[in-house]
């Protein structure tokens, strides 16, 4: 828990990775509903998710707010928000091989903000991203590009041992 807390707080984003059930959701979960100031968002990735899909949710839950000289785009509550992107090497790549919602993800963490259609620049406020995936060598996942993975934490969950489980 507390690497995770760091890492968000330092603006990282965190992925863990493992195998299917084995508690990667359960423990970001678990972790947010412990943190009071704290809202979460779970977007689940699947083959067909784009860009446009995660602007979507974000916008669902948030609202732009006029600032002396930027747009930003806050949660509609006082609260923090964690938006959770759940198998986040699901989305399959377009024609150029980009993934369009991993290059905004990375845009998001990278710049902190993005452009809007009428090419207003927006910045993020009170907004943290964490995800989970499995590793690529399962059936239809794919390998997510160094130029996003830089900005990442990995953290590998793998299933708990018996002992743990006792």
């Amino acid at each position: 828990s507390t690497l995770i807390l760091d890492a968000i707080s330092e603006n990282r984003l965190v992925v863990l990775c493992g195998p299917p059930g084995s508690g990667k959701s359960m423990v970001i979960e678990n972790l947010t509903a412990s943190l009071p100031s704290w809202d979460i968002i779970r977007i689940n990735f699947s083959s067909t998710t784009t860009s446009d899909d995660l602007l979507r949710y974000l916008l669902q839950r948030c609202d732009y707010k006029k600032g002396p000289n930027n747009l930003f785009l806050c949660p509609k509550t006082n609260r923090n928000l964690i938006i959770f992107c759940d198998e986040i090497n699901l989305s399959n790549r377009d024609q150029y091989g980009t993934q369009s919602a991993i290059c905004l993800l990375r845009q998001l963490l990278e710049l902190k903000g993005f452009y809007r259609r009428d090419r207003i620049w927006v910045k993020l406020e009170r907004i943290k991203f964490v995800a989970a995936c499995n590793p690529p060598s399962y059936i239809g996942r794919s390998n997510l590009i160094g130029k996003f993975l830089r900005h990442t934490f990995i953290l590998y969950v793998d299933y708990p041992s018996h002992d743990c489980l006792q």
